[in-house]
């Protein structure tokens, strides 16, 4: 992932590694990142954990692909996953900017 210079704050990267560095099945895990100079535009690099979906992806394949709808277990089970995820980051003093279903990997 790369980033025009001056978009990326040293100091988002140490939120990124203080909470996706940690050790939580509800937060995406960071395994490093690096920042490569370029004489057009300096870089910073971000080397995540795959994902195999998202909860955006996985609502359209249940409704629109599946014709199923969500049962209120699995809507609980959901929004658990990502209140968990929250609080992670919240337990250590940051807040999530960016809240939505392509954010939220999903894993019943």
């Amino acid at each position: 992932m790369s980033f025009l210079k001056g978009t990326l704050d040293r100091r988002e990267l140490d939120v990124i590694s203080a909470c996706c560095m940690t050790d939580s099945k509800y937060v995406v895990r960071v395994y490093n990142w690096w920042y490569e100079i370029d004489p057009k535009f300096d870089k910073y690099c971000i080397l995540m954990e795959l994902c195999e979906t998202n909860l955006a992806s996985y609502i359209h394949k249940r409704y629109i692909e599946q014709k199923s709808h969500l049962n209120e277990t699995e809507i609980w089970a959901i929004i658990c996953n990502i209140m968990e995820g929250i609080q992670k980051c919240h337990d250590l003093n940051f807040t999530h900017r960016d809240l939505k279903p392509q954010n939220s990997d999903i894993s019943l």
